[in-house]
C-alpha cells in the first residue's frame, strides 16, 4: 500500500515570497506584506534580469503579487463566496 503525504495551505498563509538566484542559490526572502514584485537582484550581485523595463517578465511579478494580495484577503473570500487553496504532495527525503 502507498500513502503519500498531501499539505493544504491556503493564500492567506503564505508568509513570504521567496526568490533563489540561479547563479549562487542565495534566497530572498520578502514578507507578505511587503511584497509587491520582484526583488531588485541578487545580494550577491549576480545579474537578475526581472526588473528591467524592457524584460517582458516584469508584468509576471507584479500580477503574482496584486493576486496573491487578492486572495489572501478576507473580504475577497467573503465576495466570491468560497476559498482557494493549494495541494502540494510532500517528497520523500532522499
Amino acid at each position: 500500500m502507498t500513502y503519500e503525504h498531501r499539505l493544504l495551505v491556503g493564500f492567506e498563509e503564505i508568509k513570504a515570497v521567496v526568490f533563489e538566484c540561479n547563479a549562487c542559490k542565495t534566497r530572498v526572502s520578502i514578507p507578505m506584506a511587503e511584497f509587491n514584485g520582484a526583488p531588485f537582484g541578487c545580494p550577491k550581485q549576480h545579474a537578475w534580469e526581472s526588473n528591467r523595463a524592457t524584460v517582458e517578465t516584469m508584468p509576471a511579478f507584479k500580477a503574482l503579487a496584486l493576486f496573491l494580495a487578492r486572495l489572501s484577503s478576507d473580504d475577497f473570500q467573503k465576495q466570491v463566496g468560497f476559498k482557494v487553496f493549494l495541494e502540494f504532495v510532500a517528497k520523500k527525503p532522499d
